[in-house]
Parts: C-alpha cells; sequence; structure tokens
C-alpha cells in the first residue's frame, strides 16, 4: 500500500509557470491489474493557450495506460508514452513549439512494489531507503531527444522496491532546496526510525516556512508498506432480499391496532366535570372564522378510527399493488433477459472446471500459448517461463525479459523481448536468437503470429502488419499501399485470412494483403472491450476474449457467401468465476483460459 504526498509550493508566485502533480489510483478489478500510475509535470516560459498542456498530456498518458488490461504494465506504459509522443507531434506540427526545452515530466506506474518510470527534462526522482539517497534518474538523463519527428519519452526504466522505501519526484528547484536545507535528510531519518508520517512531514516543513515562501514548485512522495489486497468480489447486479409479507407490514398492523391509544393522546377529552367551561371567539376575528364547538362522542370517535384504517387500508393496498407490480416487472425484465441470452446462446457456467492451477509463490502467469496440449506461460517482467505438458510443469530460462510468445512447431516456441530479439526454443532448450531488422524507425510490435512458418507482426500505431519468413532476416509490408491500415489495432489472428480485432470492438478481415469486410456482430451483451481474438487453420471459429464481461465468445468464420454467416454467433461462455481473464488458448474443441492463477478448461 502506497502513502502519497502531493506538495505543492506557492502556484502563483511565477506568472510564466505551471506544474502540477496527477495521482491515479485502479478504480476496479482491470485497472488493479495495472496497478496506479503517477504523473509530474512542470512548464516554463507558458503562453496562454498552454495553460491546460500538463492536464492534456496526463489524460493522453492515463487513457492509454488504462485502456488494455489484459497486456503487461510494461506494454500499456510504453502505449501510453506513444500516445504521448505522438500528441506532441501533433502540437508541433500545428505550430505550438514553444514547450519545446520548457517541458518537465515524470511518469511512474506502480504496482505492489514493482515501479516502471521514465521522465523527460530536468525533473528529479531519487529513491530513499535506509538512509541513502539514490538518484533513480540519472540513467534517463543520460538520454539525448531525437530531432523531429519527435520521440520525447524513450525508454522505460524498471525497479523492485521494498517496504519502507519513499519515492521522491521533484522539480529541479524544489530538490535543491530539500537538499540544501537538510529536508532530506530529516525525512530519510524519520524513514530509518519507521516514524515517518503526515504529521512528521509537516513538522519538517514547517520548521522553514520563510524560505517556502519564496519558492515555487511541485513534489511527489511516495512511501511504500506492506501491501494487503482485499478479496474481490464481483456480481452483475445486486442481490434481491426477500422480506415476509407479514414483517414488510407489521408496522402499520401495529399502528391500526394502537390507533385508538394514539388518537386518545391527539383528540382533547372532554372534562370529567359536568359543567364545561365556555370558549369564547376573540372579538377582531370574523364571524366566519368562530370555530365550532365539537363535541367528541365515542360514536364520532369510532367513524373517525375506521376511516383513518380505511386510509392506512388503502395505503397498504397501494404499496402491495406497488409491490407486485416491481415483482412482475423485474419477472418480465428476468424472461426477456433470459431470451435475448438463449439467442444469443448464452452459457452461464457456475463452476467452470480448473485444469491446473499456479501457486503465487511459484508463478505470476500474465499471457499463454500452446500446441495441441502443450501450454507455455509467460510474465514479461521474468526472463523464464513455464511449460506445463502432461500434468507436468517445468521452468524454462530465458537470456531476457520475454514480452510475448507464440508457438512455432512441435515443442517449439518462439519468444520476443523487449528489444525485438526473437529466440527459438526447441524440445525446452533455447536454440538460436534473431535480432529483427527495423523495416523503420520506431518500429513497435504489439502482437504477433505464426502461420506456415511466416512470421506477422502488428504495428497498431503505425496500422502496419509485418511479414517475416524464417529465419526472419528479411521483412516486407504485408498491407498494400492503397488497402486500409490497421491503426489501433488490439490484436491479431490468422489462418489464411487475416483477423484484426479492431479499438471498436469489431472484426475485420484481410486477404492477400488487402481489406475485405467488416464482419456484422449481433451479440448479447453489447460488447464493451473486447481484448484479444484467436482463431488456427483447423478451427472452424473466431474466439474472442472479454474480460470486462467474464465471456469468451465463438464466432462463425464461414466467408461472406457462406451459411451460416460470418460473425455469427455459435456460443457464449460467461462465469463469476472468470474474474480476472488474463489470455486464452483453443486447442481442438477446448477452450483454455488463463484466469488469475488458474487455468479453466470449457468444451465447445
Amino acid at each position: 500500500m502506497a502513502q502519497v504526498f502531493e506538495l505543492h509550493f506557492n502556484p502563483k508566485l511565477k506568472e510564466d509557470l505551471i506544474f502540477d502533480s496527477f495521482c491515479y489510483e485502479p478504480t476496479n478489478v482491470y485497472e488493479k491489474r495495472l496497478g496506479s500510475l503517477y504523473l509530474t509535470g512542470e512548464l516554463k516560459n507558458v503562453l496562454p493557450q498552454n495553460l491546460r498542456f500538463l492536464d492534456h498530456l496526463t489524460q493522453v498518458i492515463k487513457g492509454k495506460f488504462y485502456a488494455t488490461p489484459i497486456k503487461s504494465i510494461e506494454e500499456n506504459l510504453k502505449a501510453g508514452l506513444k500516445k504521448a509522443n505522438d500528441f506532441l507531434e501533433e502540437e508541433v506540427k500545428n505550430d505550438n513549439t514553444s514547450w519545446l526545452g520548457n517541458l518537465n515530466f515524470a511518469v511512474l506506474s506502480l504496482k505492489n512494489f514493482d515501479l516502471n518510470f521514465t521522465k523527460v527534462g530536468n525533473l528529479k526522482i531519487f529513491l530513499l531507503r535506509g538512509g541513502e539517497i539514490i538518484d533513480l534518474g540519472k540513467k534517463l538523463e543520460l538520454q539525448e531527444i531525437e530531432p523531429y519527428p519527435l520521440k520525447i519519452f524513450l525508454n522505460i526504466v524498471s525497479g523492485k522496491l521494498t517496504t519502507d522505501d519513499i519515492i521522491f519526484v521533484s522539480t529541479k528547484e524544489i530538490f535543491d532546496l530539500f537538499l540544501d536545507e537538510n529536508f532530506l535528510a530529516e525525512i530519510t531519518k524519520s524513514q530509518i526510525e519507521k516514524k515517518f508520517s503526515e504529521k512528521e512531514l509537516k513538522r519538517i516543513l514547517q520548521s522553514k516556512e520563510k524560505v517556502l515562501a519564496g519558492i515555487s514548485g511541485v513534489c511527489l512522495l511516495i512511501s511504500l508498506k506492506e501491501e494487503v489486497l482485499p478479496k474481490k468480489t464481483i456480481s452483475f447486479e445486486k442481490e434481491v432480499k426477500i422480506i415476509p409479507l407479514k414483517k414488510f407490514f407489521q408496522p402499520l398492523f401495529n399502528q391500526i391496532k394502537n390507533f385508538p391509544k394514539i388518537l386518545q393522546r391527539l383528540v382533547p377529552q372532554r372534562p370529567k366535570i359536568k359543567i364545561r367551561p365556555k370558549i369564547e371567539v376573540k372579538k377582531f376575528l370574523p364571524k366566519l372564522f368562530a370555530l365550532p364547538k365539537i363535541q367528541i362522542t365515542k360514536e364520532l370517535k369510532k367513524k373517525l378510527i375506521l376511516i383513518l384504517a380505511l386510509i392506512l387500508l388503502l395505503a397498504i393496498g397501494f404499496l402491495v399493488f406497488q409491490r407486485k407490480r416491481e415483482v412482475s416487472l423485474k419477472e418480465k425484465e428476468k424472461i426477456v433477459w433470459e431470451n435475448l441470452a438463449k439467442e444469443s446462446k448464452l452459457k452461464i457456467i457456475e463452476n467452470p472446471e480448473i485444469y491446473f492451477e499456479f501457486s503465487k509463490e511459484e508463478f505470476l502467469p500474465q499471457k499463454m500459448t500452446g500446441l495441441d496440449n502443450t501450454f507455455y506461460f509467460l510474465n514479461p517482467n521474468y526472463n523464464w517461463f513455464f511449460k506445463f505438458e502432461n500434468g507436468k510443469k517445468e521452468k524454462i530460462e530465458a537470456k531476457e525479459k520475454i514480452k510475448m510468445g507464440a508457438s512455432f512447431a512441435k515443442n517449439s516456441i518462439l519468444s520476443l523481448s523487449e528489444k525485438n530479439q526473437l529466440t527459438l526454443f526447441e524440445n525446452d532448450l533455447l536454440k538460436e536468437t534473431f535480432s529483427l531488422k527495423e523495416p523503420y524507425p520506431e518500429f513497435e510490435i504489439d502482437d504477433f503470429s505464426v502461420f506456415k512458418q511466416n512470421l506477422y507482426f502488428l504495428d497498431s500505431r503505425k496500422g502496419e502488419i509485418l511479414k517475416y519468413s524464417f529465419p526472419p532476416n528479411t521483412s516486407k509490408f504485408w498491407l498494400s499501399s492503397e488497402t486500409k491500415k490497421v491503426i489501433d489495432a488490439k490484436s491479431i489472428a490468422i489462418d489464411g485470412s487475416v483477423w484484426i480485432l479492431t479499438d471498436d470492438n469489431k472484426i475485420d478481415r484481410y486477404f492477400a494483403g488487402k481489406y475485405q469486410e467488416t464482419l456484422t456482430l449481433n451479440i448479447f451483451p453489447e460488447p464493451k472491450n473486447f481484448e484479444k481474438i484467436f482463431t488456427s487453420f483447423d478451427l472452424p471459429y473466431l474466439f474472442i476474449l472479454e474480460p470486462a464481461q467474464k465471456r469468451v465468445i465463438v464466432l462463425e468464420k464461414t466467408g461472406s457467401t457462406g451459411s451460416p454467416q460470418a460473425g455469427e454467433v455459435f456460443a457464449q461462455f460467461q462465469s463469476e468465476k472468470f474474474d480476472d481473464l488474463k489470455d486464452f488458448f483453443v486447442s481442438d474443441k477446448i477452450i483454455y483460459l488463463l484466469n488469475g492463477q488458474k487455468v479453466y478448461w470449457i468444451e465447445i
């Protein structure tokens, strides 16, 4: 658990300077996979049109970072920074260049104790640990900004934190002051003594209020504590609590039963003496408003009780009617939902079968691939992976962290590293490593697939598909120059045709390098966020993973002239247990779903 302190010093002290910090904590189970996002920025020599510049840049990064929770943290952070570079490049094209040389910005992602960060400019990032002050941003400061076309945000630095670590991010002026006035020394001292807190931080700062009054800037302190993960419970709708009818109306019955006693307290009783005092109307009141003398007899009292009882009974009847109406509407809604679900071939699985499971101490799988009944499980943070075959799990070492992988042949897998190094593992041994020749600057691989010894790499930013023959010595652009590009595509699958899962939950089919069609999808419940598409030459279906609605969808892929129509729903499988879907693989007629530490299996 991280305790975060945002310190803003005198924002209005300098008219041409703006700065801010932005802290985003996960709001749902999907964002929790990626953890927290912290951004800090400063812009000098600000022109009026750039007063919201930091906010816009932050929203660009945040939006892309949390857009695809099934991918790794590093992949999403890189995607966010790519969007940021696009945004900055567009600003330059629109003649907004005043921010060049004046922007200082840092981006940090934190999940449990795993830190990933980058920065531009002279923002300072330090780690306070055990009395030491370690400069984390020094490595990034050595990098140079490339000339136009702009690529402001470059490499990402990753590291492992521990309990009681403090991350210190600040503008240079604030850092220099904290160093000169021994603020950092006092913070590290309180850290060692395990008494660093909000109260202690205020005490440290208040000791030099006069000095702080003359400085302007921002500082972000993130203090790491032991994280306690709560149990995740997610449901599609609220539980309807049924209250017995007698219990529901009991308060009303009690009121009717006790009504005579209540009425006696409200209606003035006739005095017991025989002579009743006269009631005189004040002279200034018109005679029209003179109060009549009413004698409350036993008979009148009974009538009043009956009238009020009737009113209560009518109210009860109205409530009962409303209750029945609500129940009826819910029953009708349920019937309509069931009919739609039936038409959409949606099958709810209460207790899906577990194929096997990893322990948390053993491995934290993020991606999976396979061939027949052999499966490989990857984590982009590790330079090794797991193989599962015939009930046995085996750890296989690699030289670099594996970004993604794909089965290549029997007992063979291809792994791709962040540096675009492609490695072939054969019979569980590292056989050969290839450096992919980049076809153009800023070549970024978002997904790749293998078909008949050919490798297809998806670059969704450029909207291109690159084809390599194996071994991957040369490449060529697979899409023809005049066809529709695959900008912001999420996933690729190949069976002869190339199937592209688009950013707006659609499926495009390409053949021989040319766009052919967009499938017409009629799916209930309506799609929210498709994450991955899968198929192969020997499978008659397209498979779509949607963690947002805890389901996997099976679609027909018959050609446009065939029957049934391509894109028609063949089956859907949904379960409350699918609460942490990360990846999947299909072999023969079985779907294998990676959900957290478990692998479920479903027979089609």
